[in-house]
């Protein structure tokens, strides 16, 4: 009995030992597991980087925005920044965007600076699109209305004349809007340098393709029949100058709520009349009319 009950202790002693063993592993087993699990490399978490195109798009709108507030400097640097992405991503936009550049520099009289631009302009124009294109007209036409604005007439003049010999390539005999803008800004160099003879006999062209093309009292038409009535004003043919101006004052008064500004021009411009010939009530009466609308 002794015997036996040594042996059921000795038993009990082993079992007490092994399970302790088991424990003491359990645990060193766990402990390893946990120490293996913090040397492992942590995941790296995705960071959201900010999408660079809308970044890109936020400077664009702002540097519109400033452009519209006048503040040209600030335009001009954001235009800048746009610029060097697009000549890496989409080379095509960098014409517009250099457009923008360009009147920036001439808002802020850097003239150089915007001749520079308006030629580098010109050059990627013809790049991207090839010298016969009607984005190398416009872009002539810009660079015409900007050496206008700076007094030098033969270099508009010269600008002018390519971008309308590549509307001949173009459109040949079509009566285009674009031409005819064309047209009309050679009629105002001559008009500019006091060759009133040459701008009439450009306007009054431009007048008659507009006429057959669109008709007498449409819109398009406004722009060239007010400059005719300028010209007979400057050369003192009263008459013809008001028949051109009370023409326009009833094209633009048919439009006048979707081109209010428009309505206002054509009234100043036979206030001016008026004045010149002395005619003082109807001017004043015309002038506080455009007024109201302004």
């Amino acid at each position: 009995m002794k015997q036996a009950n040594y042996f059921i202790k000795q038993n009990r002693t082993f079992i007490s030992n092994r399970i302790k063993l088991i424990n003491t592993q359990l645990i060193l087993y766990i402990c390893l597991c946990f120490l293996s699990l913090s040397c492992q490399p942590k995941p790296k978490t995705e960071q959201k980087t900010p999408d660079l195109n809308q970044h890109i798009k936020q400077i664009l709108k702002n540097a519109h925005q400033h452009m519209k507030n006048k503040q040209y400097t600030k335009s001009l640097n954001a235009y800048q920044k746009v610029y060097e992405y697009y000549e890496k991503t989409c080379p095509k936009r960098c014409l517009h965007i250099q457009l923008k550049i360009a009147d920036c520099y001439a808002m802020v009289t850097q003239s150089k600076a915007a001749e520079n631009a308006y030629k580098q302009a010109l050059e990627l124009a013809k790049k991207h699109y090839g010298k016969i294109h009607k984005k190398v007209a416009n872009v002539n036409h810009l660079m015409s209305l900007f050496y206008i604005d700076m007094g030098r007439y033969a270099k508009a003049k010269k600008c002018i004349e390519s971008a309308l010999g590549v509307d001949d390539f173009i459109y040949g005999p079509v009566v285009s809007p674009e031409k005819m803008d064309h047209l009309n800004t050679l009629a105002l160099i001559f008009d500019h340098i006091g060759d009133f003879n040459k701008a009439q006999e450009i306007y009054q062209d431009i007048y008659e393709r507009l006429k057959r093309k669109w008709g007498v009292h449409h819109l398009v038409t406004e722009a060239v029949i007010s400059n005719l009535g300028g010209i007979y004003l400057q050369q003192k043919d009263y008459v013809k100058t008001e028949a051109f101006y009370k023409d326009a004052l009833e094209i633009t008064k048919k439009h006048k709520n979707e081109s209010p500004e428009l309505y206002a021009r054509t009234l100043n411009n036979i206030a001016v009349l008026y004045k010149t010939i002395d005619e003082y009530s109807k001017a004043e009466s015309f002038y506080y009319s455009a007024l109201q609308i302004n």
